[in-house]
Formats: C-alpha cells, sequence, structure tokens
C-alpha cells in the first residue's frame, strides 16, 4: 500500500485500522496489533486511540502522567472523557482488584472499570512497541474528543458521541477537513455488520 495517515482503535473483533490519503479509503479489522501493523509502512502517520508510555515505580511514585492533564483542561466541562491509564506493574495483574491495589500503591489512585476493561489491549500494544522499536516514535497515541474539538477551531462539541446528534456532529466537522468522511463512515457501518466479518473476540 502507498503511504496514507492512519487511525486505528480497539474493536470487539480485536483492533479496526482506517486509513486516508491514498487513492481510496482503507478499512481493515485485525485480531492483533502485528498482524494490522504489518500492512503498514513505517513511514506512514498512525495515531492510535489508546495510551502509550505508561507510569511506573521507575518514574516517581504517585506521579500522573502530565499529558493526561494538559488534556484534561483543554476539554473542560468534557475532561471527563480523559481516563487515566493504568500504570504497568497493574498491566500484568489478573484481577480488577489486584489490579487496582497495585495502580494506588504506585500512582495513589485506584483504577477505573473503562481502564481495567482495555488493559488486554494496554497490554498488547506496549508489548508491540518493546519487541518492534522501530515503531517508537512512529504510533503516535491520540484522543478523539480532543481532536474533534481542534477540528472544530478549538470549540467544544454540543452533543455526546453517544447520540445521533452527536455522531452528526462529529461527521459534519470531519466532512469540512476531509469530505469523503460520511462516505468512510458509511462504509465503516456495512462492514462492521457484515456476516464476512471476524468472530468476536473473547
Amino acid at each position: 500500500m502507498g503511504e496514507l495517515f492512519w487511525g486505528i482503535d480497539a474493536s470487539r473483533y480485536g483492533w479496526v485500522m482506517t486509513g486516508i490519503g491514498g487513492k481510496t479509503d482503507v478499512i481493515r479489522f485485525h485480531q492483533n496489533l502485528k498482524s494490522l501493523l504489518h500492512e503498514i509502512s513505517i513511514k506512514s502517520r498512525v495515531l492510535i486511540d489508546m495510551p502509550i508510555g505508561l507510569a511506573d515505580t521507575k518514574v516517581a511514585r504517585f506521579v500522573q502522567r502530565p499529558c493526561d492533564s494538559a488534556a484534561r483542561k483543554m476539554l473542560g466541562k468534557k475532561h471527563s472523557s480523559i481516563f487515566s491509564p493504568p500504570c504497568i506493574e497493574a498491566l500484568y495483574e489478573k484481577s480488577y482488584t489486584d489490579a487496582s491495589g497495585v495502580n494506588f500503591e504506585v500512582l495513589g489512585k485506584k483504577l477505573s472499570k473503562q481502564s481495567w476493561n482495555i488493559v488486554p489491549k494496554i497490554r498488547e500494544l506496549n508489548a508491540f512497541l518493546h519487541l518492534n522499536p522501530e515503531w517508537r516514535g512512529k504510533i503516535l497515541e491520540s484522543h478523539p474528543e480532543l481532536a474533534f474539538q481542534y477540528l472544530n477551531d478549538n470549540k467544544p462539541l454540543l452533543h455526546s458521541k453517544k447520540t445521533q446528534e452527536g455522531m452528526n456532529e462529529r461527521i459534519n466537522i470531519l466532512e469540512n477537513h476531509y469530505p469523503t468522511a460520511a462516505n468512510l463512515f458509511e462504509l465503516f457501518q456495512k462492514i462492521r455488520h457484515s456476516e464476512v466479518m471476524l468472530p468476536k473476540m473473547t
């Protein structure tokens, strides 16, 4: 594939990847990051909605990531959409209770259920970057709500992403910068509901 701009997020099937900037828009579903990133040129720009660079005891105890604090400040009233990721040590605990306890010991804050639910994905990404150092600095952490606000002339969005109004609002914002955004979203919806889709991850 030619050089594209890529966006990656977790999905019920494993991972979903969207590419724009080439001759045609691209959507791919993969069960793991390794196979997904095999399709991408390392020269491409890659954004992922997943925390990169977690705090640990080697850095300092009770230190939150500065990027999370800055993002919350920029989002204002919508700051709750930025949840605190786990510390590295919590990634490898087998239960939510144990992981939350370890997180409290390291960061002085218990782990939210939202964070715990994506721990397997964070662990997979962390392991991939550890084993594939050439991708470090190539895959960049992003946050959708912050990106939408930036694309909206830095004005807060009016509706929740979980509502039809919020969905339309976000598509309209994207179309101001990328005219085929609505078509790409429609394609995603069709693929997501296709009978040939990968089985749900367990």
